[in-house]
């Protein structure tokens, strides 16, 4: 059986209910797995469509690329979602709050708010 990206949202929503992940790195790690939740849904069904992408780092700008192509505002979304989960994984000095991780949430909500289809 294959992984539901859709758990990586559930969870983000979680460690906003737990009172003690209601910190800096609780809001960073939400942030994270909000995007990896969009991302891999998004893939999956760009990969049963037969459309091939990158196999390395630069998957995920193949997958944006992609979704923008079919639904503009959905992949803007993606789009915005990275940025800040690079903002939350990379950057020490980033304020990454609770209203930022409230808004990717929302954006992910919108994309899973569908299927789609890429052929």
């Amino acid at each position: 059986m294959s992984f539901d990206p859709y758990q990586f949202l559930e969870i983000a929503n979680d460690i906003l209910d737990i009172r003690y992940l209601q910190t800096p790195g609780g809001y960073r790690t939400s942030v994270n797995r909000v995007y990896y939740a969009s991302f891999l849904y998004i893939r999956k069904f760009i990969q049963e469509a037969g459309i091939r992408i990158r196999q390395d780092y630069n998957q995920h700008e193949d997958v944006i690329t992609i979704l923008k192509e079919h639904d503009y505002f959905r992949g803007d979304l993606l789009y915005k979602l990275r940025r800040e989960r690079n903002k939350a994984d990379y950057n020490l000095n980033a304020n990454i709050s609770n209203k930022i991780t409230l808004r990717c949430i929302k954006y992910a909500s919108n994309i899973f708010s569908k299927s789609y289809d890429f052929n």
